[in-house]
């Protein structure tokens, strides 16, 4: 096969717009010959890589929203086989994260726990997508954090864990959360209602359906932003229902997400899994959601994009020079004979 040197180049220009290295392979003919259409279209690729390098070498990504990506959640949750199908169900909250950032136009990083620890206090929002064990190390450090005036965002049972995997009676993030850890939600899914209007945006008052896993959670010092609204039981309802998710019922009495305030920073806590959701589902209010939490703790912003949700956005620094990345992928279907012609397919990465 060979793909569109279009769908290279943006391939390309995603890798250097966040720091990468481009590498293009292509395999033998038994022979030892090569395609010679097929290094054509490399070396069009690669022109358009060189054209670009300038603003990509001996830079580096300005720290603003780092996402945590933490080993010892992964090995918690997974076999420790990267390539398990365990494991890659135990980055699916990190993936949905990441997708709901990029589509929302935000630059951010992901972060292990070793590049947290030296470069946490650089950063203005810190998010825990379903980090169920974390260090004493990385707990203090995420503390003092929010203390001197960090945004947080965290779901599901981050910190709820310990070194075996057991689920623990209490968040050790609990004064952060500013809620309490009850009990698990019985049900496989969930409806989100947006209740302060700081959370509204693009959403206003529908009830958003979320699969996945939630807990019940008492509130503390928290101020509840959304609330759980339990599934319909046919029961409750005079019809069955035959296909589907049943409608929202009543309110659980339970917040889905809440807002504290720790030292003179924020904490967002949302008690399902949403990150896992909207990566599973690609519901575009989570996304909203997502984007709205992430605009209520960050104090301080150091950059705002308005654009389309294909537009990647990636700040960086070189010297002393600030370099702001768009990567803009637009995909159409030219038909021509039932079969897809790429022939005038042109690149929109710049």
């Amino acid at each position: 096969m060979l793909k569109p040197s279009a769908a290279m180049k943006h391939q390309c220009a995603t890798i250097m717009a966040n720091g990468g290295g481009c590498f293009i392979g292509d395999k033998m003919y038994p022979n030892g010959t090569l395609e010679k259409e097929v290094f054509e279209y490399i070396g069009d690729v690669y022109q358009f890589v060189k054209k670009r390098e300038e603003f990509c070498c001996d830079a580096q990504p300005v720290p603003y929203i780092g996402i945590l990506n933490s080993a010892s959640t992964l090995y918690n949750k997974g076999d420790g086989i990267i390539s398990s199908e365990e494991s890659r169900r135990a980055l699916i909250p990190i993936r949905g994260a990441h997708k709901a950032l990029v589509e929302s136009n935000y630059h951010f990083n992901i972060l292990n726990e070793e590049t947290l620890l030296k470069t946490i206090d650089k950063y203005k929002t810190v998010i825990l997508p379903d980090q169920s064990y974390l260090s004493k190390e990385v707990l203090d450090a995420i503390r003092n954090f929010v203390s001197l005036g960090g945004g947080l965002i965290a779901s599901y049972c981050t910190s709820l864990r310990n070194e075996k995997g057991e689920q623990k009676e209490e968040f050790a993030l609990s004064d952060l959360f500013g809620v309490s850890f009850k009990e698990e939600y019985p049900y496989s899914y969930a409806y989100i209602q947006a209740t302060d209007e700081s959370v509204k945006a693009k959403i206003n008052d529908l009830p958003l359906l979320t699969h996945g896993p939630f807990l019940y959670v008492k509130q503390k010092k928290a101020q509840p932003l959304c609330a759980l609204l339990h599934r319909l039981n046919p029961e409750e309802s005079k019809e069955g229902f035959a296909f589907g998710s049943a409608p929202p019922g009543k309110d659980t009495g339970f917040p889905a997400v809440s807002l504290n305030q720790y030292g003179k920073g924020r904490v967002a806590y949302v008690s399902g899994e949403i990150f896992s959701a909207y990566w599973n589902d690609n519901q575009v209010h989570l996304k909203y959601l997502i984007k709205n939490l992430v605009d209520l703790v960050t104090s301080d912003k150091i950059i705002e994009v308005e654009a389309p949700p294909a537009v990647e956005v990636s700040f960086f620094q070189q010297g002393a020079k600030l370099i702001l990345h768009f990567v803009n992928y637009h995909s159409e279907n030219e038909y021509i004979s039932n079969k897809i012609n790429f022939s005038k397919r042109k690149s929109n990465c710049h």
